[in-house]
């Protein structure tokens, strides 16, 4: 009763509680917790960050609320309990930056943090190892500003700020691949794409290219046959 009159209270879903078999999310006063078990770890997204997915081809996968908030707990868990991160938004004033991470099926994730703040432009790599989780690589890099300048130059090719480029109509299945989720903060706005394995041609091809140009600055080596 005492949880149901806060819910009431904080209004159009301030509380949310979702359970899907041994997971759950909760949102009371804000706190935005996912669970399994005794194991906790909090939401990094912005509320509703993340309402659909995209398939190879740029179609959209809508996402109903529970799939949403278990998509939202899912990434949420790589990149706090791989990676040791936190919400990329809100950023500091006068700072861009973005981060993209990697969840391949049977190959390490990789995750990738790109920050231009004033004069400096840095790259900060991780690459977690997919059977116990410890950091297999953690380096920071400093790029220069034609580096800089080049990777936004490809985000504006894959128009990853606009939102009139997805293909409405399609529906998508899938057991394996790799999902590519690139987070950006600019200006104090805050925008992702969740796109499973971008094909190399069509729609896709231009967010593909910006997240290996990531990729290649960071100096690391991934096998051609590890690229989906």
């Amino acid at each position: 009763m005492r949880q149901w009159l806060m819910c009431l209270a904080l209004l159009l879903g301030a509380c949310t509680s979702l359970r899907d078999g041994i997971f759950s999310y909760e949102d009371v006063l804000g706190t935005r917790t996912c669970r399994i078990g005794e194991d906790t770890w909090p939401d990094v997204f912005p509320k509703y960050a993340l309402p659909f997915e995209l398939g190879p081809q740029f179609f959209v996968m809508v996402h109903d609320e529970r799939v949403r908030l278990l998509s939202h707990c899912w990434h949420s868990s790589v990149i706090v309990n791989t990676f040791g991160e936190g919400p990329l938004f809100p950023a500091a004033p006068g700072t861009e930056t973005y981060r993209f991470t990697w969840m391949r099926s049977f190959n390490d994730y990789v995750l990738i943090r790109v920050t231009q703040f004033g004069p400096v432009h840095s790259l900060h790599v991780k690459m977690g190892d997919l059977r116990d989780g410890d950091l297999l690589i953690d380096q920071r890099i400093l790029l220069t500003p034609s580096q800089w300048q080049e990777f936004r130059r490809r985000l504006e090719q894959a128009r990853f700020w606009s939102a009139d480029r997805y293909f409405l109509d399609g529906n998508f299945a899938y057991t394996d691949g790799a999902a590519w989720l690139l987070e950006g903060v600019r200006g104090g706005s805050y925008h992702a794409l969740d796109v499973h394995s971008p094909e190399r041609e069509g729609p896709a091809g231009a967010f593909r290219a910006a997240c290996l140009y990531l990729v290649e600055l960071s100096g690391i080596s991934i096998p051609a046959k590890d690229v989906f």
